[in-house]
């Protein structure tokens, strides 16, 4: 299924949280710290992104995160090209409740085994 046919099966309240995290987020940030860590991506046969590229890579992470998490019904996140999008799930209501999209430089996560 491809993005399009994803979105519009998007609940319309979910969809106003993505144009809107599209319409605020720091895509020209994002692209000054790309040019200056000389960061490219492979599925642009090793170029920069253009703030175009971005928002559109952005815009399918968001969608994806939401269409898989209503699916499995639990929260989802995916990612690539250092962009992060979340889809966060409620139990209670049965739909998703939140979307998030973040531009990762670097992390660091540590879990204990028991």
């Amino acid at each position: 299924m491809n993005t399009e046919e994803k979105y519009n099966l998007i609940d319309d309240k979910v969809k106003n949280k993505i144009v809107s995290i599209l319409s605020n987020f720091d895509f020209h940030r994002v692209r000054l710290t790309m040019e200056k860590l000389d960061w490219r991506w492979a599925t642009l046969s090793g170029l920069q992104p253009t703030i175009e590229d971005m928002i559109r890579c952005a815009h399918e992470l968001m969608v994806d995160a939401v269409y898989r998490s209503t699916l499995n019904s639990s929260k989802y996140c995916v990612g690539t090209g250092g962009f992060s999008a979340e889809a966060f799930w409620d139990n209670d209501t049965r739909r998703v409740t939140g979307v998030s999209l973040q531009f990762v430089v670097s992390e660091w996560d540590e879990f204990i085994e028991d």
